[in-house]
């Protein structure tokens, strides 16, 4: 990266920056999927001599490998395996204009070159190459910053941005996801997301660290890429895949602040934070024909709260902090096959407490206290719903002892 630095009668100051970026991915991927099937018939029994394995490789009673207790499945596809690279070369320039001591302006160029080559790799040896292009995007961001003050300032941005797909993503790997029941799909037709985003923002820097601001965006989407549900092969068999939609919308507004409960006495030792963000968002699917459902993954809002305690002679500090969304769809269906799956709202509390002792320092961790289920429904006409969902992870508690030398 150069820097370069200038003063002129109209400009109090002049940055400018030049520079590149360069990525390289190599992936080589293989799997062999086989497992303990419980049974009562012997109709499933699979010859396992199709596919070379090693009498070792398994740990399982053999007195249990038969009819009517449990049976090896080999559930591996000709998908299975796949290699893939990537090569990204992106070139830019930023620059940095003061006009005086409150108004300043930045813009910025990319150029973006990315070359990848996905190859999946079949069980009787042949090769087959599912993606091979090159794409070339210029993005721009441009964007003001006007300071009123000491404390209050406004800023307004424009910037274009893309997301790819994994490298995974585009290949037409399959696996099973033992936790949701459920497969798993690549897809090679995936094209990149391309975003237009519009920001305008005001801050209020209160006295110490106290802080208020206010934000409202704008996201022009093209290609949203979504995850999707589709039936198998087997009737009772559901594929989790990625797909894009045609194009969408985001639209939101975010509240955020920073308070220290007060200036003397002992309520100068705790800090709130938090912040609140309301969207609404609108897609429009080819692939399903419907326009009017948000996009998936987008709660209408999200909640994020904590208190911050230390204690200056001690050095004890505690931190526990809280998080609340709305429902929001997570698998994208089909009309008049598969309804929507939605992701239920959800309470989290996390707790950290610490302490330092010089050089040495503790830190007691406490991740999702109260471990709620994730509820994943689905729902069908007239508000009923058939499929319920619940996944409970687990509360994890740890122990940290560090020694800085």
């Amino acid at each position: 990266e150069w820097k370069y630095q200038r003063k002129t009668s109209a400009i109090s100051h002049l940055y400018l920056s030049l520079g590149t970026f360069f990525l390289s991915q190599n992936r080589d991927f293989k799997s062999r999927n086989i497992g303990l099937i419980p049974t009562k018939i012997d109709s499933i029994m699979l010859d396992l001599n199709e596919y070379p394995i090693n009498p070792y490789q398994f740990s399982f009673p053999q007195d249990q490998i038969q009819p009517y207790h449990f049976v090896l499945s080999d559930i591996t596809t000709p998908f299975s395996n796949y290699s893939a690279k990537a090569f990204n070369l992106a070139p830019y320039v930023q620059s940095h204009f003061y006009i005086n001591n409150r108004w300043v302006f930045h813009s910025g160029l990319r150029y973006e070159i990315y070359q990848p080559l996905v190859i999946n790799h079949f069980i009787d040896g042949t090769d087959t190459t599912l993606v091979q292009k090159t794409q070339k995007d210029f993005l721009f961001n441009l964007g003001s910053a006007y300071q009123f003050n000491e404390t209050m300032k406004l800023k307004a941005t424009y910037s274009s941005t893309i997301i790819r797909p994994d490298l995974r993503e585009l290949s037409k790997l399959e696996y099973f996801d033992y936790y949701q029941s459920i497969f798993w799909s690549g897809n090679p037709e995936l094209k990149r997301t391309q975003i237009h985003n519009l920001d305008l923002r005001y801050e209020w820097f209160r006295k110490g660290t106290n802080l208020f601001s206010v934000t409202t965006f704008y996201k022009n989407i093209q290609n949203p890429i979504e995850q999707t549900l589709r039936q198998g092969e087997l009737t009772y068999v559901m594929v989790y895949e990625l797909n894009n939609a045609k194009n969408a919308y985001n639209l939101g507004l975010e509240l955020e602040a920073r308070q220290q409960l007060s200036e003397t006495g002992y309520l100068q030792n705790f800090r709130l934070y938090g912040n609140v963000m309301f969207q609404t968002s609108q897609v429009n699917d080819e692939r399903t024909g419907i326009t009017n459902r948000p996009l998936q993954g987008q709660s209408p809002y999200l909640i994020n709260a904590g208190i911050l305690y230390t204690e200056p002679q001690s050095k004890i500090n505690l931190d526990i902090f809280y998080n609340h969304f709305g429902k929001q769809i997570v698998i994208v269906g089909s009309p008049e096959k598969f309804s929507n799956l939605y992701l239920l709202p959800r309470h989290r509390i996390d707790i950290q407490l610490s302490r330092n002792f010089g050089k040495w320092s503790a830190k007691l961790a406490i991740q999702d206290f109260l471990n709620q289920p994730y509820i994943r429904r689905q729902y069908y006409d007239m508000g009923f719903y058939q499929d319920n969902k619940f996944t409970r992870l687990a509360t994890i508690y740890t122990l940290a002892l560090q020694y800085r030398f």
